[in-house]
């Protein structure tokens, strides 16, 4: 694990991905989310979730979420097939809309993910911090505006507009490819991991 300077930041740290999904028979984020199973940051016990891809399930994973204790911050990991680099995302936004069926079918046309929330919810993860710590180690990143409206973007919000009071946050992942190497990506998520609790910054990007 990395040696970056962290806070006194108590409780244990959530780590999910998703299973494969639509035509992605291999998913990054399952892949990183089993490859830090049972392991630590820094003194903080790392827990893995893997999470079907559907609105369902990302409902009732940020319900039971909500209700847990000895939570220090939450890190969600899903795949971009399009991406060829580590996306760090902003902003969760309040709509589910997808013309693809999640992996239980299901369809979301225009839909309010929250009634009454906020349109957008900002990741409170120090992105900033992120994304100096990849580049220092050759590994490309950028800040994205749009985690889709998606089953990703709904686990964003969902988990964000429960957790507002922890590090809590999004990141897309590129897929397996010779560039991105199951090495590689775990050297990255080790990186972000590493660097979750920094001292003297302020988390919010907005």
């Amino acid at each position: 694990m990395t040696g970056n300077t962290c806070s006194s930041a108590e409780g244990q740290i959530i780590l999910t991905g998703f299973e494969p999904y639509l035509d992605n028979p291999v998913n990054s984020s399952q892949i990183m989310a089993n490859q830090f199973r049972d392991g630590a940051v820094h003194g903080h016990p790392v827990r893995t979730v893997v999470l079907e891809a559907s609105y369902r399930q990302c409902r009732e994973f940020a319900g039971n979420l909500a209700g847990a204790g000895g939570i220090a911050a939450v890190v969600m990991l899903g795949l971009r097939p399009s991406a060829e680099l580590i996306e760090l995302e902003r902003i969760a936004v309040n709509i589910e809309d997808s013309p693809c069926p999640d992996a239980g079918g299901v369809v979301a046309d225009n839909r309010i993910i929250q009634p009454g929330g906020p349109d957008g919810i900002f990741s409170s993860l120090p992105l900033q911090t992120f994304r100096t710590v990849l580049n220092r180690a050759g590994i490309p990143c950028r800040i994205s505006n749009s985690a889709g409206t998606y089953v990703c973007n709904s686990l964003f919000y969902r988990v964000l507009e429960r957790m507002m009071e922890i590090p809590c946050g999004f990141i897309h992942l590129p897929p397996l490819s010779d560039s991105w190497s199951r090495e590689r990506l775990t050297e990255a998520v080790d990186a972000i991991l590493g660097c979750l609790f920094p001292v003297n910054i302020d988390s919010r990007t907005g």
